[in-house]
């Protein structure tokens, strides 16, 4: 999940790409959270429902506070792990289908009055 109006320092404001970067160099702040993965269980090495509560619990956090940008396939330390393992687990169809299973989740979760509070994108 990725909220791109908190990623827009004046350097790079016309290249998302970069903007990412430098969240992600600029590291986890009250409004910024990575985590490595949405569906893996990255130390047990095997899919986790646990850990996509985690997900779920954090952008609640984020929409309860001032707002913020949760990063997934971003270790704590800003080292990027990717989203290999998630897109296995949503289908197989890459990020389609992850896309898809985290706009569902998301719309379970908080039903649709907040989708207009959320946005997705994806980064290479």
């Amino acid at each position: 999940m990725f909220n791109p109006d908190l990623a827009k320092p004046a350097a790079a404001a016309d290249d998302p790409a970069k903007a990412v970067k430098n969240l992600i160099a600029a590291g986890e702040s009250a409004v910024v959270e990575f985590k490595s993965t949405a569906r893996w269980d990255v130390k047990q090495n095997q899919p986790g429902k646990h850990i996509e509560r985690i997900i779920v619990k954090t952008i609640a956090a984020l929409l309860n506070t001032a707002g913020g940008t949760l990063v997934i396939g971003v270790e704590d330390d800003g080292n990027v792990y990717g989203l290999a393992e998630d897109y296995k687990l949503s289908g197989g169809k890459g990020r389609d289908s992850f896309e898809n299973w985290l706009t569902q989740t998301l719309l379970k979760d908080f039903g649709k009055d907040a989708a207009g509070l959320l946005s997705v994108a994806f980064f290479e």
